[in-house]
């Protein structure tokens, strides 16, 4: 199901591709993280990455703008009561 989801939101994708690209992403190192959690670490790199790259006027700011942690532990927490996480 997720290898037709790909294929339908990039139909320019050769087909060849979408089994290898599902693995990568699934895969353990270097793929996404399975909890779902984002890596405040990466997303300081990718800020400095867009300031060093990016337009002129991007002004990221400290992390804290994009990402409060408190969101993705309280949806953690509806879900475990939930039982919809292991």
């Amino acid at each position: 199901e997720a290898i037709a989801i790909l294929r339908a939101n990039l139909p320019q994708l050769p087909e060849k591709f979408s089994e290898a690209i599902y693995q990568t992403v699934l895969a353990d190192e270097g793929g996404l993280e399975r909890g779902a959690n984002l890596n405040p670490l990466g997303l300081e790199k990718v800020l400095r990455l867009r300031k060093e790259f990016g337009s002129e006027s991007f002004l990221p700011g400290s992390i804290q703008r994009y990402y409060n942690s408190l969101y993705f532990e309280s949806a953690v927490e509806s879900s475990q009561s939930a039982n919809l996480v292991n």
